[in-house]
């Protein structure tokens, strides 16, 4: 796969597909995924005549992974050296959780260089977590950095309720697996402190139509988060997918392909010819 050194000297592996004409859509995975999380979706978004670009978050799959610098400040600079070498001058952006809160990030830092978002069971910074949420997190970090790594990722994915619904597809589940063990999970080995972005005090300052989906089986905090950015975000809609868990990407993709879609050609109607 290609890739980008960032102007912080890091290598960023990306994939850039569909009409070099077509509407930019940038695909942003999630905290232990891939940007093969996408492989259902991207390929229906560029028969539609969309270019779709995924690419692989720092310190997950084939792009580097410094020890620290895992803020979504920090995230949100990768990406945006991505589109300067793609010579996007902007895109509509489509994360999944932890993707959902970089999305988010640029829409309110480099408000020019998106045109939209999808954000599919999204993460929000500032959001007042559960308790018993915040217990796996710190249950998570326990396990990085007293077993490592690769201990971390077989916790999270086997026993976390993210992922209880996934876990009923087994191939759909392993094929998960084999790009969560690329995580190397270094925000939770070296002690940073903590992001102080708060994006829940700012929604009503994001300035481009967005899609909210949720897994309807998802965990309530992002079920919560979903209705959250859906009534805080002025131009956004908001819509449940059935049958779906934290994932919908690999549980439900061709509902998230038929909601995206949908949206995309009301939002931004092809020119006519």
């Amino acid at each position: 796969m290609p890739y980008v050194v960032t102007s912080f000297g890091l290598r960023i592996s990306y994939a850039d597909e569909g009409p070099r004409d077509g509407l930019p859509l940038v695909l942003i995975h999630g905290l232990m995924g891939t940007r093969a999380v996408w492989a259902d979706v991207a390929p229906a978004l560029t028969a539609a005549g969309y270019r779709a670009v995924s690419y692989d978050l720092r310190g997950r799959g084939d792009s580097g992974a410094p020890p620290t610098g895992y803020s979504l400040a920090d995230h949100a600079a990768d990406l945006l050296d991505l589109m300067n070498h793609l010579a996007l001058d902007s895109a509509v952006l489509c994360g999944l959780s932890l993707g959902g809160s970089v999305a988010l990030e640029m829409a309110l830092t480099h408000q020019r260089r998106v045109d939209g978002l999808v954000l599919i069971d999204s993460a929000l910074a500032g959001f007042p977590y559960s308790e018993e949420f915040l217990a796996w997190t710190r249950r998570l970090r326990r396990t990085v950095q007293e077993q490592g790594a690769a201990a971390g990722v077989e916790l999270w994915a086997h026993q976390h309720p993210f992922f209880a619904r996934l876990r009923q597809a087994p191939e759909r589940f392993q094929r998960y697996l084999e790009g969560a063990r690329t995580y190397r999970a270094n925000e939770f080995l070296h002690a940073e402190p903590p992001d102080p972005r708060n994006h829940l005090d700012h929604l009503r300052a994001v300035p481009v139509p967005a899609l909210v989906l949720a897994g309807e089986d998802d965990v309530p905090d992002f079920l919560a988060i979903a209705a959250t950015l859906a009534t805080g975000i002025p131009q956004a809609e908001h819509r449940l997918i059935p049958d779906a868990g934290h994932l919908p990407v690999l549980e439900q993709p061709q509902a998230v392909v038929d909601a995206v879609l949908d949206w995309l050609g009301r939002q931004f109607p092809p020119a006519p010819r």
